[in-house]
């Protein structure tokens, strides 16, 4: 599925692609993480191949920012503001999995407990919230039929 967006085939080993995809904009795809850890972490996709922040234009940057934007007013409204900040990074590494395309993570940390469709996501205790994301995420992959409802979720406030 992302190959019909994003041309250059790099994230054509991503599963459960329908389940994940949440929108298309016009440089931009918006895509659910299998990790949902932190919920309604986010990958934003560059449709066209390119591997450094450097190669952006201001168009691209601009809309980059406009999504980033709306996606926080999504998590705010689904989590009844349970947000309390938001670790926003650009990667272009793990050229195994998707050949250095550069690519945003959207990533909500929680002060309070989060609920969605009855199942009770973590939320940063004092301890965690001096940590990198990657040092107290679970690398455990998200149920799908799950990650549809968030992805949905989402969709539905852009």
């Amino acid at each position: 599925m992302l190959n019909k967006y994003c041309k250059c085939g790099c994230f054509d080993s991503f599963k459960n692609q329908d389940a994940d995809f949440i929108k298309e904009f016009e440089h931009w795809i918006l895509y659910l993480h299998f990790h949902q850890y932190f919920f309604g972490r986010c990958l934003l996709i560059l449709k066209k191949h390119k591997t450094a922040f450097s190669q952006l234009t201001n168009i691209e940057l601009n809309e980059a920012a406009k999504i980033h934007k709306a996606w926080l007013k999504a998590i705010i409204k689904l989590t009844k503001k349970a947000h309390y900040s938001t670790t926003l990074t650009i990667s272009n590494t793990e050229s195994h999995i998707h050949n250095n395309h550069l690519h945003w993570h959207f990533i909500p940390r929680y002060e309070n407990k989060v609920v969605f469709e009855n199942i009770n996501f973590n939320y940063d205790n004092k301890k965690q919230r001096m940590q990198h994301y990657n040092k107290i995420e679970i690398k455990q992959e998200t149920n799908t039929n799950l990650r549809k409802k968030i992805a949905h979720a989402i969709k539905i406030r852009l």
